[in-house]
């Protein structure tokens, strides 16, 4: 940005350099996807699970992992992935109303997660 202002103004091009830095970085936090358990629900970003609907949590191993995210992945699950998170949580969904079987979470912090939903 600073290039960009330099021929105009070379103190212009500076302050729009770190406003746009800022702009960027906040933008990038506030629009990331965040997991959150609280006493009642399993929120996923958008998404907001009863946790009496949960059913059998498990770690999956690390060899597993790409099975479940391909061959092995029901088309109805719900998937919380983001790209080069090294763990993932499988959760079951035991809600007559809801078609949807297993919700799979990527995390950085998986064994946290399980020991947070048990």
């Amino acid at each position: 940005m600073w290039l960009v202002g330099a021929p105009f103004n070379t103190l212009a091009g500076l302050y729009l350099g770190v406003a746009s830095a800022l702009l960027i970085g906040y933008l990038k936090i506030k629009n990331s996807r965040h997991i959150e358990v609280t006493t009642t629900h399993l929120i996923l970003g958008d998404a907001k699970l009863p946790r009496k609907v949960l059913g059998r949590i498990e770690l999956v191993e690390p060899k597993q992992q790409f099975f479940e995210r391909g061959a092995k992945l029901d088309a109805r699950a719900f998937v919380f992935l983001k790209y080069g998170l090294p763990n993932m949580v499988k959760v079951e969904v035991n809600d007559p109303k809801d078609p949807t079987p297993y919700v799979l979470i990527s995390t950085r912090k998986a064994q946290e997660l399980v020991k947070a939903l048990n």
